[in-house]
């Protein structure tokens, strides 16, 4: 494998755990959808990973971030064209909803601090390029759907932009993106 590698996870235990004791109070520092569970991939410092975590920097988004919305992007495009969309079309449709996008029943508190701090450009986190460490924390549900190796090969600088959109209008739906997306598309399917 190329660029990346699966490392064992021996301690699943360990990742945090995101929870509101207090009404209305949420953690801090939420990189990741709150019910994600997670396992460590390692992305090698090439010249391409170079690029795409200085366009995750440049919309305040992580390299840890973009790289999981970035793939699940991909993945939902894939999926459209798998059940027989164009992919533009599919994609225009998804962009055209995240204008409309709003939240319909309150956000969790660990939700609506994951989408206060989705591009948020003061995190401490964005720009991390420097110290890049290569690990990252990528959801599990992701890597399931894809060879590993390929994760490095969709990580596309400029798909950043629109992920973000998507993302943010599938949090405020509720959902993943892949679940929004094709509600998104069987709706605009039926008329």
């Amino acid at each position: 494998m190329t660029g990346l590698r699966l490392l064992d996870n021996p301690r699943p235990s360990s990742l945090p755990v995101i929870s509101a004791d207090a009404p209305g109070i949420a953690p801090a520092g939420i990189r990741c959808r709150p019910s994600d569970r997670r396992q460590t991939i390692s992305l090698d410092r090439t010249p391409a990973i170079t690029t795409f975590a200085a366009a995750a920097a440049d919309m305040g988004l992580s390299i840890e971030q973009a790289s999981a919305i970035v793939a699940e992007h991909h993945l939902v495009l894939a999926d459209a064209v798998t059940l027989g969309l164009r992919r533009d079309q599919a994609q225009a449709a998804l962009c055209a909803a995240t204008d409309h996008a709003r939240a319909t029943l309150p956000l969790t508190p660990a939700s609506a601090a994951y989408l206060r701090e989705l591009g948020a450009r003061s995190i401490p986190w964005a720009g991390e390029i420097g110290e890049m460490s290569g690990r990252v924390a990528f959801p599990t549900r992701l890597i399931e759907r894809m060879p590993p190796d390929t994760v490095v090969t969709i990580l596309n600088p400029d798909a950043v932009a629109e992920a973000l959109a998507w993302e943010r209008a599938a949090v405020l739906s509720g959902r993943t993106m892949s679940e929004w997306a094709m509600f998104v598309l069987l709706a605009s399917a039926a008329g």
